[in-house]
């Protein structure tokens, strides 16, 4: 199908499609053949490529938590990079205490990740009605409504594989203890998941399935005592039943997100190239064992699961030397 390009504003492309209708979408969400194209014809001229498949699409569900404990609010955002592509997975976006994360979707790098990944993004605002944090529990109700959305928008958008697709959890403070939560809940459809300095929520007893779901579990170095305490006594405990986990401490950082973020999107790079590895919808994900990736103690070398000489409870689980390197930056 092509489209005439109108003009050319605020990074945004006006294009007139064959029906006469015109449709605005961002020059980065067109293939890199259109950018090409645009910067060689300048603001108006005919691509044989543009076309309003190209186009990210954006969509907002409020679910109905009645009956759910401690989840009073549970709206999504769901932001798919290409409407005329299928996605691999879905990467989910979950923020801190009661807070709305929603307009995570319209941030450059993870949208950058998605495309390169071909996974889509859905951020959440989950809230308990006292404040508290129940809704982090997602097997009592609150990761049901995740799965829910992710299925209203398969059916709204005709995306059948929405419904379906593997997760790559991340989330920060009680987004990371809702991370952790769904992992022990629906292991069969998490990738890989982030605790980013969440760290009291952790009764929920992790599967040997879960143990197998690739993770990294971050911790503030300047962050409260019994934070950093929690989350690596979650990290020991896991890594002695041989959990392919790994512990960051994140030199300088309170309770915030740092430069962690950045090695959690390097992590979900390497975690989907061995999961997913022939690009596949339909492939299903790789069982890991621990020899598919490295052994590394925070001031040692990351080594071969079979060289590693160290204690398993200090030792974290990396997929290979890219996440390794950036794990190692930033650390104390």
């Amino acid at each position: 199908m092509q489209a005439e390009a109108e003009g050319i504003s605020n990074g945004n492309v006006a294009l007139r499609l064959a029906n006469g209708s015109t449709l605005t979408v961002p020059v980065a969400a067109l293939s890199d053949a259109d950018q090409s194209w645009l910067k060689t014809a300048g603001s108006n001229g005919t691509s044989p490529a543009a076309a309003p498949g190209n186009a990210p699409v954006k969509w907002d569900y409020d679910a109905a938590p009645h009956g759910i404990p401690g989840t009073s609010v549970a709206r999504f955002r769901v932001w798919i990079p290409d409407a005329s592509q299928p996605v691999r997975g879905m990467i989910v976006l979950v923020p801190g205490l009661n807070q709305d994360g929603r307009g995570a979707v319209d941030a450059g790098d993870w949208q950058a990740l998605a495309r390169d990944l071909r996974f889509g993004l859905i951020a959440c605002n989950l809230t308990s009605a006292d404040g508290g944090s129940d809704y982090c529990y997602a097997g009592k109700g609150s990761g049901k409504l995740l799965l829910e959305a992710l299925g209203k928008f398969a059916a709204a958008e005709n995306r059948p594989e929405v419904a379906h697709v593997p997760l790559l959890l991340w989330g920060h403070s009680a987004g990371g203890q809702f991370n952790y939560n769904f992992a022990c809940w629906k292991p069969e459809r998490t990738l890989a998941f982030i605790v980013n300095e969440g760290a009291y929520d952790y009764d929920t007893p992790a599967t040997s399935l879960t143990r197998s779901t690739p993770a990294i579990l971050f911790a503030g170095e300047k962050d409260k005592p019994e934070r950093i305490s929690n989350i690596t006594h979650l990290f020991q405990t896991g890594r002695m039943q041989g959990a392919l986990w790994a512990y960051c401490l994140e030199k300088g950082m309170g309770h915030a997100v740092g430069p962690s973020q950045r090695v959690a999107q390097q992590f979900f790079r390497s975690i989907v190239a061995l999961r997913l590895p022939d690009g596949g919808l339909d492939s299903g994900m790789k069982h890991l064992v621990p020899s598919d990736g490295l052994l590394a103690a925070r001031d040692g070398d990351a080594l071969p699961a079979a060289q590693y000489k160290g204690s398993p409870r200090d030792a974290s689980w990396l997929p290979d030397a890219a996440t390794a390197a950036a794990w190692k930056a930033v650390q104390p």
